[in-house]
């Protein structure tokens, strides 16, 4: 699934900048924010983004807690983080904390229809 993911160390107005000419964020809800090696270090709700000074350092607002899944987890594991974090979007790293993709909500609705839950 498409996702959006800048470095960290951008301002409001940097991300904004990067995120002009996305169609990947038609899809998310999270901006999510690596480290040089790629390895995620925070996700950011695009809705608080909107109203802040541009110069405001993104790492001001990225989430307290971070949920993520790994590659690893089967499609159970990914439900029960859906449900019980009542998420839209989930972040999914390796091992190593790298960045691999993100889940939507969209698709484990797809998935409970396909197993007639």
């Amino acid at each position: 699934t498409q996702y959006s993911a800048v470095p960290v160390g951008l301002t409001v107005g940097d991300a904004l900048e990067l995120l002009r000419n996305e169609d990947s964020m038609e899809e998310s809800n999270l901006l999510f924010v690596v480290d040089s090696a790629g390895r995620l270090d925070g996700a950011i709700p695009l809705a608080r983004l909107l109203g802040r000074p541009l110069t405001t350092p993104l790492s001001e607002l990225s989430l307290d807690t971070l949920i993520q899944g790994t590659a690893d987890m089967d499609e159970a594991q990914v439900i029960e983080l859906f449900d019980k974090y009542n998420l839209l979007c989930l972040p999914v790293v390796d091992e190593e904390g790298m960045l691999l993709g993100a889940v939507m909500a969209h698709e484990v609705i797809s998935l409970l229809r396909e197993q007639g839950r």
